[in-house]
This record gives C-alpha cells, sequence and structure tokens, in this order.
C-alpha cells in the first residue's frame, strides 16, 4: 500500500470494499485477522476521500460486531484518534 501508485491503490482498495452476497466482505475479515488489520490501517492512511470514507462507513455500520475482536480493536482506536467517534 505504502510504496504503491495511487491507480494500484484505487484497485487493491476497491478489491478490499467489494461486497460479497451470503458471506464476509474482505474488509471485515481483514479486520478481525492478526496481522492484516494493520493492513487495513494503512489503507485508511493512504486512501482518497472517497474510499475513506466507504470504509469508515463500513466502520460505523458494524461497530457492535468489530468491537467484539481484539484486533478490530486496533482499528477502531486508531480511527476514533484520528477521525472522532463513528456513530
Amino acid at each position: 500500500m505504502q510504496h504503491a501508485t495511487q491507480p494500484q491503490r484505487d484497485t487493491m482498495i476497491d478489491e478490499v470494499l467489494r461486497t460479497n452476497t451470503g458471506s464476509s466482505s474482505p474488509l471485515e475479515i481483514m479486520m478481525k485477522d492478526q496481522y492484516a488489520n494493520y493492513v487495513v490501517q494503512r489503507m485508511l492512511e493512504v486512501a482518497n476521500d472517497q474510499h475513506r470514507a466507504k470504509m469508515l462507513q463500513f466502520v460505523g455500520a458494524n461497530m457492535q460486531m468489530l468491537k467484539r475482536y481484539t484486533f478490530a480493536k486496533h482499528i477502531l482506536a486508531r480511527i476514533e484518534k484520528a477521525y472522532g467517534k463513528l456513530g
């Protein structure tokens, strides 16, 4: 994420933000993962405004569920520090 070009970042973030009918989204899975949550944190830093807004919208809509996962809590704390409380 950090060394990619903006078009490459956009493509990767679009893929992570896609939703699957009937299953967890890639973003949700990544937020719960011990290592992938760091990638999500970096994505928030390098995302354009539109992608960041979509990510924050997802987090706000799924806040209660995400609070139950240790590694998602790291992202929630970082978001709260950087952008304030969501929902």
